[in-house]
C-alpha cells in the first residue's frame, strides 16, 4: 500500500540464561559469573525466552530508515543494496 509510513519499532528481548559453575559456595559461583562470562571458555547451560516489550516507535523517512537500517546492521549489510534493505520492512496486509 502506497499509504503506509515506515515505523521503527524497538523492543527489548528477555531471556532467563542458565549457568552451572562448580564453586566453594554460592558467592564465589556469581563471582565466577560475573569475571568469566564473556570469555570464549564460558559455556552456557540453557536460556529461556521470557518476554519481548516494546520500548518505543516513531516515523521514519526513507531516507531515515536506510542510514538508520545501515548504521545498526553494518558491516554485515554493508554490500546491501537499497532493494534488499528496503525489502527487510515488513508490512501489514489490511487486505487479510
Amino acid at each position: 500500500m502506497e499509504d503506509n509510513k515506515i515505523y521503527k519499532v524497538e523492543a527489548l528481548s528477555i531471556f532467563k540464561m542458565t549457568y552451572y559453575i562448580k564453586a566453594k559456595s554460592k558467592e564465589d559461583a556469581m563471582d565466577e559469573f560475573v569475571w568469566e562470562k564473556g570469555k570464549d571458555t564460558f559455556k552456557e547451560g540453557g536460556q529461556e525466552h521470557l518476554d519481548e516489550i516494546i520500548s518505543g516507535a516513531r516515523e521514519l523517512t526513507e531516507e531515515e530508515f536506510l542510514v538508520d537500517f545501515t548504521e545498526i546492521n553494518c558491516p554485515n549489510y554493508d554490500c546491501w543494496d537499497k532493494e534488499q534493505k528496503m525489502n527487510m520492512i515488513n508490512e501489514i496486509d489490511y487486505e487479510k
